[in-house]
């Protein structure tokens, strides 16, 4: 019995390996055009951008481990079906649920994985990278500016720069600034640098011949003021907005269960039951790996006259897309108010558990097909 569970284990390492390299590089190509731009157009070195992939991997695991699971299961199924290993192992006494054993202790050890890095090692890796996000906008401000299109990064500022033609110079420059807002302020310039000072954590633009607008007193007057240089400074520490509002502490488990509990159903706050229903998501994508690990062997017995190993990956990818809208399903059940965070979170789970007993029932009994069928296999 060692020896056979060796071979399985043996024979899904590799289609495991394939699909998840395969998988986690199709998602970082994604990324890869906005490294080069950072590299080539934004002047960002190369070590940093190296930190950028590490701090980014295991968000990318955490997406491609179940994934990469449930398609290996379903290959080294197929092709024992297709060499008619399954009926050998049959003959031998074996049933099915002893065959795939060895399956659900490598998925469940996946798993694990999966919760290590989706309790840990992603969110160190999402808190390195808005360190870091910092850091490069404190050095480099241009990295959170593009040209041609309203740059809303900064807190009660809107920035449009119609042309940069290098990593500080601007052309065209135009600000919107509601900091204040009893003296809102318009900002036109022609030209323009950035200017950062590291010590004070504060960053800004050194502005040259333009006009500041500002609204007087009276709602019919307003202010205009020409200069021909104009130093417009912004305390990152208070006033940027996308990595200092990721940054919030936010509300404990029990301090986020009991303000919910305390709460009138029909007056729940939205953004505290996704807060609720992502902590719980954390825990239900390692069980996913697991049941995509139960639900892979059957379907791959399934699809072994078929279409072979590329209708293995087929199904395995149709799996996934199922399972992405029962996820859209929860959260929409959750936005109704039709289930509790933890139940909306769990839904596509048990969906997927219940539909996995079922086909490991029948394939063990042979029974997943129409007679008919099975005499022509």
């Amino acid at each position: 019995m060692k020896i056979i569970d060796r071979y399985i284990l043996k024979e899904i390492f590799p289609p495991f390996l394939i699909t998840l390299t395969v998988l986690t590089g199709m998602l970082f190509i994604q990324q890869l055009m906005e490294f080069i731009e950072l590299s080539l157009n934004k002047g960002v070195d190369s070590v940093t951008l190296l930190k950028i992939f590490l701090y980014a991997v295991p968000s990318l695991l955490v997406l491609t481990l179940p994934i990469a699971v449930l398609i290996s299961s379903i290959v080294v199924m197929n092709r024992f079906s297709s060499d008619n290993e399954l009926t050998t192992l049959r003959s031998a006494g074996l049933n099915f649920y002893r065959m795939i054993r060895p399956i659900f202790f490598f998925s469940a050890g996946i798993g694990l994985i999966t919760l290590f890095l989706a309790t840990w090692a992603k969110p160190w890796g999402g808190n390195s990278l808005k360190e870091i996000s910092f850091e490069i906008l404190k050095q480099r401000i241009n990295v959170a500016i593009e040209e041609g299109i309203f740059n809303d990064l900064f807190d009660k500022m809107m920035i449009y720069v119609e042309e940069m033609p290098t990593y500080s110079d601007l052309k065209g420059i135009f600000i919107s600034d509601l900091r204040n807002p009893n003296e809102p302020a318009l900002i036109l310039a022609q030209e323009g640098t950035f200017v950062t000072d590291e010590a004070s954590s504060s960053v800004g633009f050194q502005l040259i011949n333009g006009n500041i607008y500002r609204k007087g007193q009276d709602e019919n007057l307003f202010q205009q003021i020409v200069f021909s240089r104009y130093d417009l400074k912004i305390d990152l520490s208070s006033y940027i907005k996308k990595p200092e509002e990721a940054m919030k502490e936010h509300l404990g488990l029990k301090a986020l269960r009991e303000k919910i509990s305390k709460t009138a159903k029909n007056k729940q706050n939205l953004e505290d039951l996704q807060k609720l229903q992502e902590y719980y998501k954390t825990y239900a994508l390692p069980l996913t790996t697991i049941l995509f690990g139960l639900i892979g062997p059957p379907l791959g017995t399934y699809t072994r006259r078929s279409s072979g190993n590329l209708g293995g990956f087929a199904v395995g990818m149709g799996i996934v897309i199922l399972y992405y809208f029962m996820t859209v399903l929860g959260d929409y059940c959750l936005v109704q108010n039709w289930l509790p965070p933890f139940l909306s979170a769990f839904l596509p789970n048990g969906i997927l558990l219940l539909f996995s007993i079922i086909f490991l029932f029948k394939t063990d009994r042979q029974i997943l097909w129409p007679p008919k069928k099975l005499a022509s296999l």
